[in-house]
């Protein structure tokens, strides 16, 4: 499939001859060219929206495996500064990761109604849905909730295509403590049997692990994917521990764990 440069990119980047043509080396520049990886330096922002909306048209895993992936690249922003975001709620962390994915052109939300307000929506062509329920690791029982109206409330569409996610701020302990627990908890015998629950992937040495369960109302298997987001701020050295303070620099009331 051969289109023209023009058609998909601003070339304002562009050293520009005096006729103002597109520079004939890209005239007439193939898809399979242009995604090949040899103009990637040269077009981020361009390939990034194209890489993108390609994966998206493709099929409904290749959109859940974009939006993972560029999941990934927002968590890791969000976890560059554990200091600083001490003091943040669950919705702020959240409106930070939705604002991400708008920044980078997808359909994403905060709280739109999918039987309930969902944290995240990441949406295609109003067919596909990725959702995420987001929980600070106050403690299992806290995160039990959240998995609650992920898999019983937000599940009950009649749209098959759903990604579910549960993303699990870590800001009281290390993220591999939380994930540790959190397996733990989900292993017992009384939620087993209500979800029936089955750890498909541990992640190994990663912050996520994958579960499976039965969803109640369709009776079908449903994949659970468990983001474990590091923002726990464990540094010890004279300055970290000076600067520390139990009370939030804009409202001075205690931050409750």
């Amino acid at each position: 499939m051969t289109m023209s440069l023009l058609r998909l990119v601003s070339l304002r980047h562009f050293t520009m001859n005096q006729n103002n043509s597109i520079p004939t080396e890209l005239q007439n520049l193939t898809l399979t060219r242009l995604t090949s990886g040899q103009y990637d330096a040269m077009f981020p922002n361009t390939l990034c929206g194209l890489n993108r909306d390609l994966q998206h048209s493709s099929n409904f895993d290749d959109f859940n495996k974009s939006v993972e992936k560029y999941l990934d690249r927002i968590l890791a922003r969000v976890q560059k500064h554990p200091y600083a975001r001490r003091f943040d709620c669950e919705d702020r962390i959240t409106i930070d990761i939705v604002n991400g994915f708008q920044l980078l052109n997808f359909h994403a939300e905060h709280e739109a109604s999918q039987n309930g307000n969902v944290d995240v929506t990441v949406s295609q062509s109003n067919t596909i849905y990725w959702l995420g329920e987001a929980k600070i690791d106050r403690d299992s029982g806290y995160l039990l909730e959240g998995f609650r109206q992920l898999v019983d409330r937000y599940l009950t569409d009649s749209r098959d295509k759903i990604f579910p996610t549960m993303l699990i701020y870590c800001k009281t302990r290390h993220a591999h403590e939380t994930k540790k627990n959190w397996l733990k908890y989900l292993k017992r015998p009384k939620l087993v049997s209500e979800f029936s629950i089955n750890i498909k992937d541990e992640g190994n040495n990663e912050n996520y692990i994958v579960t499976s369960h039965r969803c109640k109302k369709s009776g079908k298997t449903v994949d659970v994917k468990h983001h474990f987001v590091s923002l726990f701020d464990c540094a010890s050295d004279k300055n970290a521990k000076d600067r520390k303070d139990d009370k939030c620099p804009n409202c001075s009331k205690p931050y409750k764990k």
